[in-house]
């Protein structure tokens, strides 16, 4: 934190900045910061990212959108676990 006479800067976790650019999956606009902040976070894999999002965004799954974009970046794996959720139309939904 910067505090000065007129002038507060607060920053955040970077685990904070990377679940907020995953769920809005800008990919023009935040490619850059994904990037720098998967290796920051030495994140490999969509599952580890997820579970990184999931402490910030409690019962909200990324879209599919924000997976599509995590599997688009250079060293940065797919799923490693069976997804929860169930297709439309899915007979088990209660």
């Amino acid at each position: 934190m910067f505090d000065h006479a007129n002038l507060r800067v607060v920053t955040t976790r970077p685990e904070r900045l990377l679940s907020m650019a995953v769920r809005v999956a800008r990919a023009t606009r935040d490619t850059v910061d994904l990037r720098l902040l998967l290796g920051h976070l030495s994140l490999r894999t969509v599952t580890d990212v997820e579970a990184v999002v999931a402490r910030f965004f409690l019962d909200d799954p990324l879209s599919e959108r924000s997976r599509m974009l995590l599997e688009g970046r250079p060293g940065v794996q797919p799923r490693t676990r069976p997804s929860t959720d169930r297709p439309p139309g899915d007979p088990t939904v209660s």
